[in-house]
């Protein structure tokens, strides 16, 4: 199960089922992303997954153009990539010992340390937002949880109930770490609840459920376009999993 979230807002943008972790679904969970925000290639970090790196390069590059005078031997079949100047990539390799972790390996791949550092806030590199969603998602979703009795039959019923947990947690779900403090405070109510796509600045109240679930998506204006609450929205940090 793959899934990208935008940050500062623990938005999800794209959610992605596949059998394998192949650089195919990985490059195929990217180009879902790049479509579904404004396409520049923002700040992404990830464990060390070599399928993450090819995806990357294959998503957020430029085939080099063809050298006016071509040398001698055979031409190259594919084209050398050429990768966006604002991509920026980082790596956090953990080594575990009886299973903790006891070393963080991290290192940035694409992009320069200072830059990196200032999206990032100070912090250090990490997955901590899309693993602790992760467990948001396996105690929202029974069929996720370990030696149960209501795994998934059918891929297509996950499908339904991961799509379902997903606008639920943007639109529905207020998040604790999302909450500002109200300008004037008054007895009782100190604190504005606020959800992901708040955050991210999609909705500005909070969803109920029968609103999400009576809400008619618009039809795409072209064949490219994804269906949903798009709305290109630019977002500076990506964490992928």
């Amino acid at each position: 199960m793959w899934r990208t979230l935008a940050l500062p807002s623990p938005l999800r943008v794209v959610p992605h089922r596949s059998h394998e972790r192949s650089a195919e679904e990985a490059t195929a969970l990217l180009a879902a992303c790049k479509a579904r925000t404004d396409g520049h290639a923002p700040l992404c970090t990830s464990e060390k997954l070599p399928a993450d790196v090819t995806a990357l390069i294959a998503t957020y590059s430029t085939p080099e153009p063809p050298p006016a005078q071509r040398g001698r031997g055979r031409p190259r079949h594919t084209p050398r990539r050429v990768l966006e100047a604002t991509l920026l990539y980082a790596q956090g390799e953990k080594r575990r010992e009886q299973g903790r972790v006891v070393e963080v390996h991290r290192r940035i791949l694409c992009g320069a340390r200072d830059i990196s550092t200032k999206v990032l806030g100070g912090q250090q590199i990490h997955t901590a937002y899309v693993e602790r969603d992760n467990l948001t998602s396996r105690r929202s979703i029974g069929r996720l949880v370990h030696q149960t009795l209501s795994h998934a039959k059918k891929s297509s019923f996950l499908g339904c109930h991961l799509a379902l947990e997903h606008a639920v947690f943007n639109f529905v779900r207020p998040h604790q770490a999302l909450r500002i403090a109200v300008p004037q405070p008054t007895p009782g109510r100190t604190w504005q609840q606020r959800t992901p796509a708040m955050a991210a600045e999609l909705t500005d109240h909070i969803w109920s459920l029968e609103e999400l679930l009576a809400y008619r998506v618009p039809p795409p204006k072209d064949e490219n376009q994804f269906h949903g609450l798009e709305g290109q929205h630019p977002f500076s940090c990506i964490t992928l999993l």
